[in-house]
């Protein structure tokens, strides 16, 4: 019982806390790139740093940069062509930041389009395109740490509904035997009586029986005394 109860606090705990993962950009002056510059960060929930990293690197990469390097949590990505925001070249910077207590990652990322570090205030489309870049990155990140507890969450639950399907099949097997159980009382109830009367009708039966065995004594007795009395 009490591992029921837990699995369903588990199980409620974890819809309650789904529903407050909402991503937002951040935009503002970071340590990162070669200086304080203007950056973009996102936190990305339920997340392991080496995972985020990994992917984040896949997809810098198919910006077709020159090179990508990740080293001590610190990725560049020089020379990208993002698409969406021109023909010209960009160099990525990102720093990733893990928070293992809450399970987060906080990821930091600079656009450096040299020359100028991308910002709203004087790149707005640009900047526009790389927030969606970003959170749709983190979307699909903070989706698939979730979608790891949904599978926990989906494999106790059917642990619990196999439990369910065995309670219920024990109570059915159990109702059948007590059904099966009044049969055999009723039967035996039925034996016991019959048993009964026979018993009462075999002592009866006794009865004339050594009644004719007397008889036949006598006669017995009669028949010997007559041979006896032949000289």
């Amino acid at each position: 019982m009490k591992k029921i109860l837990l699995s369903i606090s588990l199980l409620s705990g974890l819809a309650f806390t789904a529903q407050n993962y909402t991503i937002q950009i951040s935009e503002g002056s970071e340590s990162i790139g070669a200086g304080n510059n203007n950056s973009f960060s996102v936190i990305i929930y339920e997340a392991d740093i080496d995972e985020v990293e990994k992917e984040w690197k896949s997809t810098v990469k198919d910006y077709n940069t020159e090179k990508t390097n990740l080293t001590k949590h610190t990725l560049f990505g020089d020379n990208a062509v993002i698409k969406e925001m021109g023909n010209g070249t960009v160099d990525i910077y990102t720093n990733f930041i893990e928070k293992k207590e809450d399970k987060t990652v906080r990821m930091v990322v600079a656009f450096d389009l040299g020359g100028a570090y991308l910002s709203s205030g004087q790149h707005k489309e640009k900047a526009d395109i790389a927030k969606k870049i970003i959170k749709e990155f983190a979307v699909k990140m903070t989706k698939e740490g979730v979608s790891v507890q949904v599978k926990v969450a989906e494999k106790a639950l059917e642990k619990l509904n196999d439990k369910q399907k065995d309670l219920e099949k024990g109570k059915k097997d159990m109702e059948e035997n007590i059904v099966d159980d009044k049969a055999k009382i009723k039967k035996a109830e039925e034996d016991i009586k019959k048993n009964e009367e026979n018993i009462k009708k075999n002592e009866t039966d006794q009865l004339e029986q050594k009644k004719l065995i007397e008889a036949q004594k006598k006669v017995t007795d009669d028949v010997k005394k007559k041979m006896e009395a032949v000289k």
